[in-house]
């Protein structure tokens, strides 16, 4: 049957894009013959001129009068997707692939619905029967690999990612897929190497020279993250992902005031991120600027009322102005079935902090409990491998094999190693010697870390793939091996900290690797700090760390890590031909000036310097899980803490006595 010329005139109108006019047509028809094929087309046109609410009843009426045309389903589905109505778009396109299923655009839309939703491996198999329809469809690979990137099934997208570069093998855009499916799968180098290609290919893509940078700065090549992250802000000055990039590199060279305005800026850029604004939340923590981070975690939670880690930080660092409000958006959190472990224990080291600030003792000790009973890190403590590990280090640094009697360590005084038991008052130390005007801080700094995987393990691995690596390597060690690892860490340390006479490394864990220290800087300044066992445990407990200290979510743990840990230093007071000049927290607390002082002057050989007494105004970053007490003037609230939970701490106690047997000799 032959159209109308109207109609026909119509059509060609609303492919020009003048929609009103085809419309103006479309109803004169109407007036005539309600017919399923021009309320379709009617619809259309509302849609395709952005209303997609007129579209609605154009549609469905379409679908009325002819429900078996596959078309008309799949345009009702585009429609509820513009709409945000996603479960009537599924159930739409769902309808148009059954009725017609050789179409491809209806299982390309399902598929993109599914995506949204969720539901990513579902929409892996929507996109596969599309490609089935239409195998070229670069389109569709792409979204098939974000799909299955999404599903987590790395393998599959890398596969389709590979596919798709077959057709199109110097296309920027596919390289960069295929770069992000194997940064996903921690193949770093790889997907630099993929980035800088696409870079070279189209050297005007922001987003890729954005991931770029990422990727370098993962692999640890600073200096050429910094470009690749700054090109990509030349380009699109306006880019939060790129901003965003940039603050974390700038954040990991110790620029944090470069961080800050990156993340402001990201934040200001995509407001709706929560990764942008919590990593900007964590360094305003650090930097002592509680106020805006708690306008922060406020913005956060008003994005999204049930996102744990922004209750976390605001309990944590302001728990005084936390209003009861929050507290019951909070515990309505932990109602909700669907709430995962992580954030249940942060929900509840969140009010457990709240009810120990208000002094509610027994409150905070069930809350407490169950965060630390909730949190998966507490099982992967193995006390045995400590033993062993231990055990390793004592026999390779003993007196007979004493690697410091054969070997001559670095002239450099510049290191000041700060160690001792997690939560034992060495930020505070920390902070009272980086006011000084001739000392920098290096923080937790992961130098001797680097040289036991970097210079002790790999190299004699790869020599001989049986060898233990560190701490045996240490016998294999020649003079200029020593010279080497000594210049990599102290080159390092200024990369970190500038050009400062002294630097701090305050990283706890190096009180196991004292042997190691005292054998490569025989002249440094190595300061122990000490605190009642039980506030160290009891802190220990009620620290939420984001990494390491795995020990601390048990209370039996803490007790068996705190002996292990006195041992040891036990034994390099024995052994090491250094001095370790221990600082007794409760002592510095009670005459902060005395024990600077002492400090200063006794222990690090300057001159005194007036500052060293308002280390609460040192603008410096703090970024360790002490960083609200240090921005105190003195916190004496933590001293002798542990007696408002006594009951708490007894399998902490019953390890400490077992310490005691063993300093004694006796059997236990």
């Amino acid at each position: 049957m032959s159209r109308p010329v109207d109609f026909d005139l119509a059509l060609q109108l609303h492919q020009q894009g003048d929609f009103a006019a085809a419309i103006d047509i479309y109803d004169q028809l109407l007036q005539t013959s309600r017919s399923p094929v021009v309320l379709h087309v009617r619809g259309l046109a509302e849609h395709h001129r952005g209303q997609p609410e007129a579209a609605l009843p154009f549609l469905l009426e379409a679908l009325a009068g002819d429900p078996q045309i596959a078309k008309i389903h799949n345009n009702l589905g585009s429609v509820y997707l513009k709409l945000q109505q996603l479960p009537a778009a599924e159930a739409a396109f769902r309808q148009a692939t059954a009725l017609n299923p050789n179409l491809a655009e209806p299982w390309k839309n399902l598929g993109q619905c599914q995506l949204k939703l969720g539901q990513p491996a579902e929409a892996a198999v929507s996109f596969e029967a599309a490609l089935k329809r239409d195998p070229k469809d670069l389109s569709m690979l792409r979204l098939l690999s974000t799909a299955y990137e999404q599903a987590r099934n790395f393998g599959r997208a890398e596969e389709v990612c590979r596919r798709a570069l077959e057709l199109v093998p110097d296309d920027p855009h596919l390289l960069n897929d295929l770069a992000n499916v194997l940064w996903q799968q921690r193949r770093l180098a790889e997907a630099a190497e993929l980035y800088d290609l696409a870079t070279r290919i189209d050297v005007n893509h922001a987003r890729i020279w954005s991931n770029y940078g990422a990727a370098l700065h993962e692999l640890k090549r600073l200096p050429e993250a910094e470009t690749a992250l700054k090109q990509a802000l030349r380009l699109q000055p306006d880019y939060g992902g790129a901003h965003f990039n940039l603050a974390n590199l700038y954040r990991d060279m110790l620029k944090h005031e470069l961080a800050l305005e990156h993340y402001r800026r990201a934040v200001e850029l995509s407001p709706n991120v929560k990764d942008f604004r919590l990593n900007y939340v964590t360094l305003l923590n650090t930097m002592g600027d509680f106020a805006e981070s708690a306008v922060q975690c406020r913005g956060l939670i008003d994005l999204d009322p049930d996102y744990a880690p922004a209750y976390y930080n605001l309990f944590t660092f302001n728990s005084s102005n936390v209003t009861e409000e929050e507290v019951a958006q909070l515990e309505r959190l932990l109602q909700q079935p669907e709430i995962n472990g992580v954030d249940k224990a942060n929900a509840y080291f969140s009010l457990g902090k709240r009810c120990d600030q208000l002094k509610r003792y027994d409150e905070a000790v069930v809350h407490f409990q169950k965060a630390n009973a909730l949190t998966p890190r507490r099982y992967q403590f193995r006390y045995e491998d400590l033993q062993a590990q231990l055990e390793c280090i004592r026999n390779v640094f003993s007196p007979e094999a004493a690697p410091w009697a054969r070997l001559r360590g670095s002239e450099s005084a510049r290191p000041i190693f700060i160690l001792g038991m997690p939560r034992s008052g060495s930020t505070l130390v920390e902070q009272i010697l980086t006011s000084h005007r001739s000392i920098g801080g290096a923080g937790e700094f992961d130098g001797i870390r680097h040289l036991i995987s970097n210079l002790l393990t790999l190299p004699f691995q790869r020599r001989n793939p049986a060898l233990a690596g560190y701490p045996a390597s240490v016998q294999d060690v020649t003079q200029s091996y020593l010279d080497e690892m000594a210049d990599v860490y102290l080159s390092r340390m200024v990369d970190t900290a500038g050009e400062a006479e002294r630097i701090t490394d305050k990283m706890p864990n190096n009180a196991f690797q004292l042997g190691l220290i005292a054998t490569l800087f025989p002249k440094a300044t190595v300061i122990y700090t000490c605190r009642e066992p039980r506030d160290i445990a009891l802190s220990c407990y009620f620290q939420n760390f984001t990494t390491h200290h795995e020990f601390s979510y048990d209370m039996r743990n803490i007790g068996k890590f705190y002996r292990e840990h006195a041992l040891m230093m036990d034994y390099w007071r024995n052994v090491l031909p250094i001095t370790i000049h221990d600082i007794v927290y409760e002592e510095l607390v009670a005459d902060q000036e005395a024990k600077s002082r002492w400090l200063i002057e006794d222990v690090c050989g300057l001159p005194w310097d007036e500052n060293c007494l308002q280390f609460h105004r040192n603008d410096r970053a703090v970024l360790t899980a002490s960083l609200w007490q240090v921005r105190q003037p003195i916190y004496r609230q933590s001293v002798q803490k542990w007696k408002n939970y006594a009951s708490l701490l007894k399998p902490f106690e019953e390890e400490l006595a077992v310490l005691e047997q063993r300093r004694s000799g006796s059997s236990v």
